[in-house]
């Protein structure tokens, strides 16, 4: 038996009327001059201040939080 494609289905109308009243913020984004990395937006750090960089006591003292973590 085949499998329907379930992209073929038809949208709700609910569905669709919502989606098309979803604002859309215009703006000049030229996306061919994004970094990427197999498809995904990587961010970089452009220009680093040494004057900036803060200990962990230092993060705490201005209300970070630290959460353990074990890396999974």
């Amino acid at each position: 038996m085949a499998k329907e494609d379930p992209l073929s289905k038809k949208v709700r109308s609910s569905l669709s009327k919502r989606l098309s009243e979803v604002p859309s913020l215009k703006g000049k984004l030229d996306t061919t001059e994004l970094p990427i990395a197999r498809g995904a937006f990587v961010g970089s750090l452009i220009e680093r201040d040494p004057d900036g960089v803060q200990t962990v006591e230092e993060l705490k003292a201005a209300g970070y939080t630290v959460f353990e973590w074990d890396g999974r």
